[in-house]
């Protein structure tokens, strides 16, 4: 090809091809490789249960309240779904209470703040309530926490799974 002849404008596209290709190799080099693992971070987001009203989460904490403060394990281990407490040993969840009977001594007034989709266990969907409590004077950890209740849904019923009951730093 002769450059006498050859249109400016081919210079100009061959400059930015160029340009390009210096530019995708750069970035490459510069960005960390995507591993793919075939899961999503988060599970999709699942619309709540319609059966589960306000009245219904406050009958939730109601029911946790009532057991946790009962200071007596047959109760309190009577809060968890059959499925739950299949998996449990009334050992351990003895343990476990005691133990948050003595650092929190108990939950008094406590509001539903939001929930989370945690995903399936084969047909039961799973979601996480979470509840801001005030805890008693006597609580080691100060008078604001976190309760996060687990529950399971089959479409016309939930069971309780988990408890988890954490202080709040002020």
């Amino acid at each position: 090809m002769n450059r006498e002849n050859t249109p400016p404008i081919l210079y100009v596209i061959v400059t930015l091809l160029v340009v390009n290709l210096a530019a995708t190799v750069w970035i490459g080099t510069k960005s960390s490789p995507t591993i793919f693992t075939g899961k999503s971070a988060a599970p999709p987001e699942e619309p709540f249960p319609d059966y589960i009203t306000k009245e219904t989460k406050s009958q939730i904490y109601g029911a946790f309240r009532k057991a946790f403060n009962s200071r007596d394990l047959d109760t309190f281990f009577a809060l968890f779904s059959d499925i739950a407490r299949a998996q449990m040993k009334k050992a351990d969840v003895k343990t476990s209470y005691d133990q948050l009977l003595d650092y929190f001594g108990g939950v008094e007034e406590g509001i539903f703040s939001h929930y989370e989709y945690a995903g399936r266990q084969g047909n039961l969907k799973v979601f996480i309530l979470y509840y801001i409590v005030t805890l008693p004077e006597t609580s080691k950890f100060g008078r604001q926490g976190e309760l996060k209740i687990t529950i399971t849904d089959d479409g016309q019923e939930y069971g309780i799974v988990s408890a988890f009951l954490q202080s709040k730093t002020q």
